[in-house]
C-alpha cells in the first residue's frame, strides 16, 4: 500500500510540474510576442522620422545572427 501512495504522490507532483512548465512556456511566448510588437512599433517610428534614409533606420536593428565569434585557441581533445 505504501508503494501505491508513493506512486500517487509522484504522479501528482509530475502533473503539477507539467502544469507549471506549460504556464511558463505560455508566458515566454507572450513576452516574445510583446517584444516583436515593440520592435515593429519602434521601427515604424524611426521610419516616420527618417523617411528617406532606410539604411539609417536599419542601422538601429542590426542582426547578430550572422556574426561569427573570433577564433580562439584550438579545442583540447578529450582524454582517452
Amino acid at each position: 500500500m505504501a508503494a501505491h501512495g508513493g506512486y500517487e504522490t509522484a504522479r501528482t507532483a509530475a502533473a503539477a510540474t507539467q502544469k507549471a512548465l506549460d504556464k511558463a512556456q505560455e508566458a515566454e511566448v507572450a513576452s516574445l510576442d510583446q517584444w516583436h510588437t515593440a520592435v515593429r512599433k519602434l521601427k515604424a517610428q524611426l521610419t516616420d522620422h527618417y523617411p528617406r534614409d532606410r539604411k539609417h533606420v536599419a542601422r538601429f536593428f542590426r542582426s547578430t545572427m550572422g556574426k561569427k565569434k573570433p577564433a580562439g585557441a584550438a579545442p583540447v581533445p578529450a582524454p582517452t
